[in-house]
C-alpha cells in the first residue's frame, strides 16, 4: 500500500500597500506626518515610490529653507494616492 502525501502550496494574500506617492519640489523639503518629523524627502523610506500610511486622515506639512511652510491634510482610503505640492519662495 502507497500513501501519497500532497501538500497545497498557497501563496501569502498580496500585500496592500495603502499610502502617498509624493512629487515635492524642493525635493529635500522636510516632511512632518501627524506631528512625526520624517526628515528631509530623499531619507524617507519609500515602498515602491510609496509612502506607506493607514488608511484615515493625516496632517502633513513640508518646509525648506527660503520657501513658505505647506500644511494640508488628507484622507486616505485603501489605495495609493498622489500629492503633488510645490512650494512656495518666501
Amino acid at each position: 500500500m502507497l500513501l501519497f502525501s500532497i501538500a497545497c502550496a498557497h501563496a501569502p494574500p498580496a500585500k496592500t500597500v495603502t499610502g502617498l506617492r509624493l512629487e515635492v519640489v524642493p525635493p529635500d523639503a522636510e516632511l512632518t506626518i501627524d506631528g512625526q518629523v520624517l526628515g528631509p524627502l530623499s531619507s524617507v523610506p519609500l515602498e515602491g515610490g510609496v509612502l506607506g500610511l493607514s488608511p484615515g486622515v493625516h496632517q502633513l506639512s513640508l518646509k525648506a529653507k527660503g520657501y513658505q511652510t505647506w500644511r494640508g491634510e488628507v484622507a486616505l482610503g485603501n489605495d495609493v494616492e498622489p500629492l503633488k505640492v510645490s512650494l512656495v519662495k518666501k
